[in-house]
């Protein structure tokens, strides 16, 4: 499982600290979900979601809003 935010306007993943995609595989993984919403709040991501990215997409979770 990765660990990833997500913006919630075009739908991108954070890459590094100043580039986004669209590919989970490209995105950064946080690991642990206190990691990515700490990251956000630091780095004032408002309203971003995070999303757990399951091998098998059917049980990918996004939770909005959540930092």
């Amino acid at each position: 499982m990765k660990v990833l935010l997500k913006q919630p306007v075009n739908g991108l993943f954070l890459k590094d600290s100043t580039h986004w995609t669209g590919s989970y595989a490209e995105a950064l993984d946080f690991k642990t979900t206190p990691a990515a919403m700490d990251y956000s709040r630091i780095h004032g991501f408002t309203g971003a979601s995070i999303v757990l990215a399951f091998a098998n997409a059917g049980y990918d979770l996004e939770l909005k809003n959540c930092c």
